[in-house]
């Protein structure tokens, strides 16, 4: 029976009826299949490699995210240590400085050199005010220096000739050196290898002779010419290992120390005429003649006194004074007197001084422990009057003569002064010593140099620093220089200073007789003229409080009752009109009148400081405040700072003008602080009491130097040549005077 045809049998008759329409469709359709495999896979294959990149970026960005890190890190780390090092620097400054002041105040001039010298010629942002002060104090007292590079055992000037000196050297040298010639030392002898060959030099009482005592023996030189003097007795063909020596006053007898012995030439045919074995000390000035006949010898622990007998010229000892307690070092005889004062002593005794009457031999004064260690040499003023020693602490005294009261004390060598000696006219001292320096001092600086004239209270040092105004009375003022204290001119003027800017320009104000409007006059102090004037019109007397001058004179601030304003005083033109509803009135303007700073009591001890700047008519920063004193408030030169004294804290607090933030408090005066000065480069802030006065290193806020001084302070300030500090009030005015700076002269050439 048949059946309807099934969809199979109808799709096998289709396909076999059109086979190649489903061999086209079947190709279609396979291409299609193989074209979206493809596309599948290359998509699949684009994903995972934008995944790949994706993650590969993330990476990268993260590796150059910590490298950023790392870096920002290290940079911080790096700037943090460049900060940490700094701030060490600056300690190590301050703490060098410190400890140079105290070396100074010892007298230690070695030891501050030797602190100094890592900072010489150093960054000039690091070395303030006190390192210049410090640099000219260890440089001592002398006028002048001259090198040797071995310690000086004798020095010894010409005689009639004030400019010329000779020094024997420890390594052997001896250098003749004229202070007119401006050249290098003429060396008579070479150095030498061998230690202790030159100790000390004489002259014959004519001049033509010097005589040199040494290791090698005695040598004697023409001094016409400084050839060796050839004799058929010569001294040095007596022996070796001289340590003293010196000639007669009449020149009869030339004597010198050998180990224990003294040994005595005529020095007509320079024959022996006596030697005696007593026992003589081994060094310093340890023999002199008294006199013709009389010689004084450094004996163990005493002084002895030997007469030479008129026909036989021998020597017979005729006194020996009561023990010291070491080695007499230095012996002086003058005006009848006899002088000894210790050598190198031992452990637990003193450096004894003593004089005895030549006469009577009764001692006529003594003074123990005149230096710490020892003394090697004496040596009398031209007037007699006054006797210097030189000592193993590195100083110079000077004493009177006879009585041994200590008058002064010269600073200037770097270690143990081992010789002294005055010119021949009497207006230079010489010395030697261990810091193989020979040093000049001017006789007539040896005393403390005169006080500042002492003008009365109400004075100002003028901006340059090289004068202060004094004001005397009822519109009388003089001029007065700084450095010397002399008056340098006086004139009237019916003004009131408003600045001082130097000795050639003061500008006073007053007010019109006629209408009360103000007016300002620049004023030459020298001769009292009047250079020139302003009147202001809108300024008037009824409606001002105050009138405040920049330091420099260019600008003035005007307290008025709604504000403050400031003017140009060679234009007139006003600059700037601060109104403050909260009233206050002027403490202090800048140095340069770009800045001024207003005051608003609000209690007993509390207020408002408001800082104002010329450019702005708004307060750049307002500061409560409580306890600061009246008396201490001011910008620093530079105008980077603002400084004010806290009275509660016994402090001097320091703002940034930058942000007004407080920037450091200087904490360690023990009351309450009086006035406050910065140096005039900025770096150095002084602050001062009834008790003492400090320096404060602005940067580290570390305190630098503490100066005793007991008065009651005025307005401290520093002279723009860091000659002259002042001034302080005991009863008069007192400013004082810093070293001056000196150029040190070349060192002398190397010897042959």
């Amino acid at each position: 029976m048949a059946r309807p045809p099934s969809a199979a049998y109808k799709f096998q008759k289709a396909f076999r009826r059109n086979k190649l329409v489903f061999a086209a469709a079947a190709a279609v359709a396979l291409t299609l299949v193989v074209g979206i495999g493809l596309s599948t896979w290359q998509a699949n294959v684009a994903v995972r490699a934008r995944s790949l990149a994706e993650k590969n970026f993330n990476q990268a960005t993260a590796a150059e995210s910590r490298l950023r890190d790392a870096l920002r890190e290290t940079s911080t780390a790096r700037n943090r240590a460049e900060l940490n090092a700094e701030t060490a620097r600056q300690n190590l400054y301050a703490a060098d400085m410190n400890l140079v002041h105290r070396a100074l105040q010892e007298g230690d001039l070695g030891q501050a050199r030797q602190l100094l010298g890592p900072y010489e010629g150093h960054d000039s942002d690091l070395c303030g005010f006190e390192y210049q002060l410090f640099r000219e104090q260890a440089r001592g007292d002398q006028f002048d220096s001259f090198d040797f590079g071995s310690i000086v055992t004798s020095v010894v000037f010409v005689p009639h000739k004030e400019r010329q000196w000779v020094a024997a050297t420890w390594d052997g040298r001896i250098a003749v050196h004229d202070l007119d010639a401006h050249r290098s030392p003429v060396y008579l002898t070479a150095r030498s290898e061998t230690a202790i060959l030159m100790h000390q030099l004489a002259f014959s009482p004519d001049g033509s002779i010097l005589a040199s005592a040494g290791k090698d023996g005695i040598e004697l030189w023409n001094t016409g010419n400084w050839n060796r003097r050839a004799t058929s007795n010569a001294p040095a063909l007596l022996g070796r290992g001289f340590s003293s020596i010196c000639f007669s006053p009449d020149g009869s007898f030339l004597a010198a120390q050998r180990g224990g012995l003294v040994c005595l030439w005529n020095t007509s045919d320079w024959s022996i005429a006596d030697q005696v074995d007593c026992g003589a000390a081994d060094f310093g000035r340890i023999l002199i003649f008294i006199d013709n006949r009389r010689l004084a010898v450094s004996a163990q622990q005493q002084v002895q006194v030997w007469q030479i007998d008129g026909t036989k010229r021998q020597l017979s000892c005729v006194w020996k004074s009561a023990g010291f307690s070491s080695k007499p070092g230095g012996l002086l005889a003058h005006g009848g007197y006899l002088a000894a004062i210790s050598g190198p002593i031992r452990p637990g005794n003193v450096v004894e001084f003593k004089v005895w009457n030549l006469e009577t031999f009764e001692l006529a004064a003594s003074r123990d422990g005149a230096h710490q260690n020892f003394a090697f040499d004496l040596c009398i003023s031209p007037d007699g009057t006054r006797v210097l020693s030189a000592g193993g602490d590195q100083l110079i005294k000077v004493w009177t003569f006879p009585k041994l009261e200590l008058v002064d004390t010269l600073l200037g060598h770097g270690n143990e002064v081992w010789a002294l000696v005055f010119s021949p006219d009497g207006k230079a001292l010489a010395s030697g010593g261990k810091d193989g320096a020979v040093r000049l001092w001017q006789f007539d600086r040896l005393s403390a140099p005169p006080p500042l004239a002492q003008p009365p209270a109400r004075s100002r040092m003028s901006e340059d620093g090289t004068h202060f105004l004094v004001t005397e009375g009822a519109g009388t003022f003089a001029i007065r220089d700084a450095a010397s204290g002399s008056l340098s001119a006086r004139f009237e003027s019916e003004g009131q200073p408003l600045a001082f800017p130097s000795a050639t320009n003061l500008i006073v104000w007053k007010w019109d007789r006629a209408d009360e409007r103000l007016i300002i006059e620049h004023i030459d102090p020298r001769t009292g003229d009047r250079l020139g004037s302003r009147k202001y019109d809108s300024i008037q007397k009824s409606a001002t409080q105050k009138i405040v001058g920049s330091g420099d004179g260019r600008r003035l601030a005007v307290d008025r009752t709604e504000g403050y304003e400031v003017w140009e005083t060679q234009t007139g033109r006003r600059m700037q009109i601060f109104l403050d509803p909260d009233g206050g009135s002027i403490r202090v303007v800048s140095p340069s009148g770009d800045y001024l700073v207003t005051d608003k009591r609000t209690g007993a001890a509390e207020g408002i400081f408001k800082i104002w700047h010329i450019t702005d008519p708004k307060p750049r920063k307002v500061i409560p405040h409580k306890f600061l004193g009246d008396q201490g408030l001011l910008f620093s030169p530079r105008e980077d700072v603002l400084a004010a004294t806290d009275w509660a804290k016994n402090a001097v607090v320091l703002w940034n003008l930058g942000d007004g933030e407080i920037r450091s408090e200087l904490i360690g005066h023990t009351s309450s602080i009086d006035q406050i000065a910065f140096a005039p480069d900025g770096r150095t802030l002084i602050s001062r009491n009834r008790s003492d006065t400090r320096l404060w290193q602005v940067a580290t806020a570390r305190e630098i130097v503490r100066v005793a001084r007991g008065v009651k302070p005025l307005s401290p300030r520093l002279s723009m040549d860091d000659r002259v500090l002042g001034p302080s009030f005991s009863g008069n005015v007192e400013f004082w005077r810093l070293p001056e700076k000196r150029q040190a002269r070349a060192k002398p050439s190397e010897a042959p």
